[in-house]
């Protein structure tokens, strides 16, 4: 078949007419830049569509029948529904070009379109003649993501076959920087024990590159200090005992014990008993000053019942 020009591609003619169209005289699409639909894509838009649809779907006229261009989940959720007819934008008959064009265009303003559908998309214009140029100029991209996400249709089946939204274009594209399927399978199977970010992947891509194990984990932090007054009874102390101490003030330990069936650890604060004694002695200390002072005061000053008769002096003595 004889390639089509960028020209050609973008000399869309106008849609001839819009109308309620029989169901059954519809034909799917065979350039659909999706995967296939399945069932929870369908009954999602059963629901969406119950109560009518608002957006029409996009068909061209093609040997007496029409032939869908864009909108297939809408079209089957409606046959589901048991609906005999749907709204459609009726064009001309388009050449193949055209048609994987509409439909890529169509669904690229979907939110729900996945990087390797994407790809998938640019694929199929690619294969009608177009250089990565035109394409993103038809995109409204950079040719440089045009290659990008064309690349990305060389990475390994098990990498294309996972959740991609989870695994993002992000993390797609850091894949590329690994020069053998088999690297790239060692980190994406990292990611599928424990994903992660397209950031912290990147990370890990590095690691896989630099021929260190992408699974090394960090070394375990633990606490040690020396020890200071006896451990609390019924811990055991010794080189194996897994007790640690840090130490909070000269008189209090903070404790750390490890259970050795279960691995888990117990925090505990021990004061020697000297320091215990010294503090009790020295708050019965602050109350004795406290106490002696006001003894002290009231010793030596006068009396309320004094100060009211020397008052009471001044105020009778008639003056001279």
């Amino acid at each position: 078949m004889e390639k089509e020009t960028l020209d050609n591609l973008l000399k869309l003619p106008k849609p001839r007419f819009e109308a309620d169209l029989p169901l059954d005289r519809i034909d799917l699409n065979p350039y659909q830049p999706r995967d296939p639909i399945g069932e929870e894509d369908v009954e999602g838009m059963k629901a969406h569509i119950r109560s009518g649809i608002l957006e029409p779907i996009i068909v061209q006229e093609k040997e007496g029948k029409f032939e869908l261009i864009a909108g297939e989940r809408r079209l089957r959720a409606a046959k589901a529904l048991g609906m005999t007819t749907i709204p459609a934008m009726v064009y001309p008959e388009l050449t193949p070009g055209q048609v994987k064009m509409m439909s890529l265009q169509e669904n690229l303003g979907r939110k729900d379109l996945d990087w390797l559908e994407i790809a998938r998309g640019y694929q199929a214009l690619a294969e009608e003649g177009l250089t990565h140029e035109q394409i993103a100029g038809l995109m409204g991209v950079n040719r440089v993501v045009v290659t990008s996400r064309l690349s990305l249709l060389g990475l390994p089946e098990e990498v294309k076959d996972v959740r991609r939204h989870t695994f993002t274009e992000a993390h797609a594209t850091a894949l590329l920087g690994l020069e053998t399927p088999e690297e790239q399978l060692e980190a994406f199977r990292v990611w599928q024990n424990s994903p992660v970010t397209s950031k912290t992947f990147r990370k890990i891509v590095k690691k896989v590159k630099s021929g260190i194990p992408a699974e090394e984990k960090p070394p375990e932090k633990t606490i040690t200090a020396k020890r200071e007054g006896p451990l609390p009874v019924g811990i055991p102390v010794g080189p194996s005992s897994g007790v640690k101490q840090w130490k909070i003030t000269k008189n209090f330990l903070l404790l750390f014990s490890r259970n050795p069936e279960n691995g888990r650890w117990r925090v505990s604060l021990e004061a020697r008993p000297m320091a215990m004694i010294s503090t009790a002695l020295t708050f019965v200390g602050v109350l004795v000053l406290i106490f002696g002072a006001r003894l002290v005061s009231d010793f030596f000053s006068p009396g309320e019942d004094r100060i009211t008769e020397t008052r009471q002096e001044k105020v009778t003595k008639p003056p001279a």
